[in-house]
């Protein structure tokens, strides 16, 4: 009966032991700064920090991921965190290496080891992806052939990188309808900065309720050559205080709360060149639009030169439904 006792105390003291480690408080600014840390090759804020160990969307890193977001769901209410566990469940995993993404310029800083390691991850995950029928983008594809093409490293891992991604065959559209759940993927993006649980169809209706029979407009003074820094947050960084987000893609500026509380007002052509870049964003990522029919709808509505259309249509690729947080204030 002792032995009982004395058992059942220990027990029930381990068991309040992992209770109070399981609920030890993380502020939001230390949750900020520990995505901060894992994600330094993928947006490195600073460039004196230490390259980072583990392999960006390799098992560890993803695992590191998925215990943050926990932590932080179970002790505050955010849409961002929502918003990436959400997209946890989609295929991001796949396609390991990101072209707005500051890998480009992390890599080479590695040594050779490390980046041949590198190297053989994203192939054998670009393969494991086209089993899937996951498969990239043609830009992104472009991209990273460039980029492979002109950096002097000639190991064979390089090597057998860049004729896999020679060889390969993208997808034949710039939009995530060709990805698997690319459809229940985009909603959940449309659903988080829209700030509304709208179908892309209905979205599509309102939109051309709202541009109705506008004139063209002139693209707005954005840096349309910059793809790591979305047209979104190039313009709220114009207009509104930043406030603190966790996700890599946009700086660490939660765009929905910064456009939130944020109060201005937007001229007339501000408000139809937003209304045409959302109406293309459904286009593209929803129904389907080929380069061609976006590029002659985008022409059909903004006064730009060849390389801003272009430029317009790579940041929506890369960042869709971005736009929308821009919906409260049309």
């Amino acid at each position: 009966m002792k032995r009982l006792s004395l058992f059942t105390a220990v027990c029930f003291g381990l068991f309040l032991t992992a209770c109070t480690q399981e609920q030890v408080v993380i502020s939001k600014d230390d949750l900020r700064k520990e995505f901060v840390s894992l994600n330094q090759a993928l947006r490195s804020l600073d460039t004196s920090e230490s390259p980072l160990a583990e392999i960006p969307f390799g098992e560890n890193y993803l695992k590191s991921r998925h215990q943050l977001l926990k932590r932080g769901m179970a002790q505050m209410e955010d849409s961002e965190l929502n918003y990436l566990m959400i997209s946890e469940r989609f295929p991001e995993r796949y396609l390991p290496w990101p072209i707005q993404s500051d890998l480009d310029s992390v890599v080479v800083s590695w040594p050779e080891s490390k980046q041949n390691e590198w190297f053989t991850f994203v192939l054998a995950r670009l393969k494991n992806a086209q089993e899937s029928k996951i498969r990239l983008s043609s830009l992104e594809q472009r991209y990273l052939v460039q980029f492979l093409s002109k950096w002097s490293l000639a190991s064979a891992e390089k090597v057998e990188l860049l004729n896999y991604l020679n060889d390969y065959k993208p997808r034949t559209r710039l939009g995530m309808d060709q990805l698997p759940n690319g459809s229940e993927w985009y909603q959940s993006k449309l659903n988080y900065f829209g700030g509304s649980v709208e179908k892309p169809l209905n979205w599509m209706q309102l939109l051309t309720i709202k541009l109705g029979e506008s004139d063209e407009v002139k693209a707005i003074a954005l840096d349309y050559q910059n793809i790591k820094t979305s047209l979104t947050e190039q313009f709220l960084a114009l207009r509104c205080k930043p406030q603190d987000g966790v996700d890599w893609q946009y700086h660490y500026v939660h765009l929905v709360n910064t456009a939130t509380n944020c109060s201005f007002e937007m001229t007339k052509v501000e408000r139809q060149y937003w209304l045409t870049l959302m109406l293309l964003d459904v286009g593209m990522h929803y129904q389907g639009w080929t380069t061609q029919l976006a590029e002659q709808y985008l022409r059909s509505r903004i006064d730009g030169d060849d390389e801003i259309i272009e430029a317009i249509l790579q940041h929506v690729s890369l960042y869709p439904a971005s736009v929308f947080v821009f919906w409260g204030s049309l």
